[in-house]
């Protein structure tokens, strides 16, 4: 057997077999609801209505987040756990600010004050809820802020933004 011959081939169908998981990675990520996107300079976790329309819900803003933050990173890991809790039927009414093994959170709730999905948490801080109601309230976009609660954990306000109402959410669940 000649296996000068065959190294060509075998190179061949090595690369053919990598290539097939960023084609399907791509193809993928084209038909997610939601999803990062650069938009007008800022890394945003976007939505996708059923009427194909984009619209913010996360602005990955450098100065809203510790220096240590990677933008990139949070953009797509928030909006890939969003995405796949939204797939798997679960119900979305609002945001909210925790504080979980001393770290600042901030979470996907089903209601207020039950974190439901842990989508980040933050380095170490002294104040760990106010930490997460600041970068919550930094980045969540303005309109979906328009209905804020407030509670007491531990004598520490918590905020929790209710979704429920934004009207994109409505356009967005009758796409599952």
């Amino acid at each position: 057997m000649n296996f000068k011959s065959l190294s060509p081939i075998c190179a061949g169908v090595v690369l053919a077999m990598s290539a097939i998981p960023a084609v399907a990675e791509s193809n993928i990520s084209s038909h997610r609801t939601i999803f990062c996107e650069n938009s007008n300079g800022t890394l945003t976790t976007m939505a996708r209505t059923v009427e194909g329309e984009s619209l913010p819900i996360f602005h990955w803003q450098s100065e809203s987040l510790p220096k240590s933050s990677n933008l990139q990173q949070l953009c797509n890991n928030v909006s890939i756990k969003l995405d796949k809790y939204l797939a798997q039927g679960s119900t979305l009414s609002s945001f909210g600010s925790y504080e979980q093994v001393g770290l600042p959170t901030v979470c996907a709730e089903t209601q207020p004050g039950n974190c439901s999905l842990v989508l980040f948490t933050l380095a170490p801080t002294d104040n760990p809820i106010n930490q997460s109601n600041r970068v919550l309230e930094d980045i969540l976009d303005d309109n979906l802020k328009q209905k804020r609660q407030v509670s007491n954990i531990r004598g520490v306000q918590a905020y929790a933004f209710n979704i429920t109402g934004a009207e994109f959410f409505k356009l967005l669940l009758r796409a599952f």
